[in-house]
């Protein structure tokens, strides 16, 4: 009988406990359907679609935006098969390896942003922080390498530059091109060499800035020697650099890809205009531009940048109309750029 009841009762505790995980899913699929958003109501989402067969990190898509981002994807989906395009674009040997490095969500963002650099628009990509932006940064560094442009990477900090190499070889480094591994072999225009330098998780040096003298002299070249092969500086180099490197950045813009991390930061409050002064020329006459920011409409000043060169540029009358609108209508107008910037597109 006590064995009987002893049975009973680890029938009864494993099945609450079932029922428990049970309820703890509902739950967590409740809150993910109704998140609370900056204006304190509740933004309803859906959870993001599949247009391959790589693996997802379970990301959720706004109701009000899903349209614009599953057409346009769903569009692109009905011509080629994502895997084999970004396999192709980024020269990966297999799908498999497409797949070891990205999900699914990321290799959608490469799709996007690949097929806007082909019709000479730049690529906004806003999402939220923890999907992997780094990862899809270095995926269109890797895109750059192998269409014979320079890579180039500006971020906010420069400790991130270890971040950025750390990715890059995430995903295989830039990969072959010809009998040439791929390997990145920055050139960096910051010159502090203890925040500069790129190190790996052992904290270990594996690239070092040169002395300022030296940097200047490369730049003064106007192009960037064949030791290196993507260039690496943080926003304060465009804002306080010595006129001879941003020369240098101007002169390399036509056969670059510029990924422009935290872009939000390239308008930040004290430097705006020195920094938007120095990167106008550059965005105008660079190959192809990545935005990338989960706050990429936080600033109302940063939008200069964005509308020379997306198609935003086609929905506004000039650069100052839509920093006006932001300014007067706040997060309203930025969320309806939002839902209907990938029409544009």
């Amino acid at each position: 009988m006590a064995e009987n009841k002893k049975e009973l009762a680890e029938v009864l505790s494993n099945e609450a406990e079932r029922v428990s995980k049970v309820e703890q899913k509902v739950t967590k699929t409740a809150q993910q359907q109704e998140a609370v958003d900056d204006f304190g109501g509740k933004l309803k989402l859906i959870p993001t679609p599949n247009f391959s067969d790589a693996g997802s990190v379970g990301t959720m898509l706004p109701v009000n935006m899903a349209s614009e981002i599953v057409t346009n994807l769903s569009l692109y989906a009905q011509e080629f098969d994502f895997i084999d395009f970004v396999k192709d674009k980024l020269n990966y040997n297999t799908r498999i390896k497409v797949t070891q490095s990205f999900s699914s969500e990321q290799i959608d963002a490469l799709v996007m942003a690949i097929k806007s650099f082909e019709q000479t628009n730049a690529f906004i990509l806003g999402d939220m922080a923890g999907i992997g932006k780094g990862r899809i940064c270095a995926g269109v560094m890797r895109y750059a390498y192998q269409q014979n442009l320079i890579p180039v990477f500006i971020t906010q900090k420069p400790y991130l530059f270890s971040d950025f190499y750390r990715d890059i070889m995430d995903i295989g480094g830039f990969g072959e091109k010809g009998k040439k591994i791929g390997e990145p072999k920055p050139f960096i225009l910051n010159n502090d060499f203890e925040e500069a330098s790129i190190r790996d998780l052992a904290n270990r040096i594996i690239f070092s800035p040169m002395s300022a003298r030296k940097t200047n002299q490369i730049c003064a070249g106007g192009k960037l020697p064949a030791d290196y092969n993507c260039v690496l500086l943080t926003y304060s180099q465009m804002s306080q650099a010595a006129p001879v490197k941003q020369a240098f950045l101007q002169n390399i813009a036509p056969k670059s890809i510029f990924v422009f991390d935290e872009s939000h930061n390239s308008a930040s409050a004290n430097e705006s205009s020195k920094i938007m002064k120095a990167a106008i020329p550059i965005v105008n006459a660079a190959n192809a531009i990545l935005f990338s920011s989960a706050t990429y409409a936080k600033n109302p000043e940063v939008f200069g940048l964005y509308v020379i060169r997306t198609a935003l540029r086609t929905a506004v009358p000039s650069l100052s109309a839509i920093t006006d609108a932001l300014k007067v209508g706040g997060e309203n107008v930025s969320e309806y750029i939002a839902s209907v910037y990938r029409d544009w597109e």
